[in-house]
């Protein structure tokens, strides 16, 4: 990939981050960059293949912070802080991205965010065995089960007719929605993790 590419990449990115997918434009884009809209057009087909490169990047950066959480010996713990991290991609990315690429570009849904979903409980079932065995997990547990489930409870979590923007704020709905479920698959030693990280975050408050 040339420079010039990634630095439309990224900077479409953090647009469609923070507008919406349908909202930005080509025009909008160029402009934000300094650039022509004909520099765009010689690098990207149009803009559903550049959303397509923008989603790409964002999976990218997503895989860093596996590969951090992969090689941390307290699974809850790194996810915990990475998820509460102004530099992590969940942070940055609001949780009505992917629905919204998947309600106007299905085709692109399809061929990037669907088989995405797929490798992501992958991995998920990958990082439950792994706190399993730092004990962190309840042993007797079905991961490929608890990885499905873990993936709906997102879902419902990222449902604005279920959760209003205007009516709920981001942290209270994973610390209500999320936070009892982790909780409820984790060991003592998984609770008391997830107790004491709380607790100091509500210490320093």
């Amino acid at each position: 990939m040339t420079e010039l590419k990634r630095i439309i990449i990224q900077g479409a990115t953090e647009l469609f981050a923070k507008k919406g997918c349908k909202a930005i434009t080509m025009d909008d884009i160029a402009k934000s960059l300094g650039m022509s809209k004909r520099t765009i057009y010689e690098n990207f087909k149009d803009k559903e293949e550049l959303l397509g490169c923008c989603v790409n990047f964002l999976f990218e950066e997503m895989d860093k912070e596996f590969d951090t959480w992969n090689k941390s010996d307290n699974i809850i713990l790194s996810f915990l802080v990475y998820r509460d991290s102004a530099n992590s991609v969940m942070q940055q990315v609001p949780k009505d991205f992917f629905a919204d690429v998947r309600r106007y570009f299905p085709k692109l849904s399809a061929q990037i965010i669907d088989t995405r979903v797929e490798q992501d409980k992958e991995r998920t079932i990958y990082l439950l065995e792994k706190g399993k065995k730092e004990g962190y997990f309840l042993p007797e547990l079905n991961s490929q089960v608890i990885a499905i489930l873990i993936q709906e409870v997102g879902r419902v979590m990222c449902d604005e007719d279920l959760f209003s923007k205007k009516q709920f704020k981001d942290n209270d709905i994973f610390f209500n929605g999320f936070i009892p479920y982790l909780r409820g698959i984790s060991t003592q030693k998984g609770i008391e993790t997830v107790d004491r990280y709380y607790h100091l975050q509500k210490s320093t408050k």
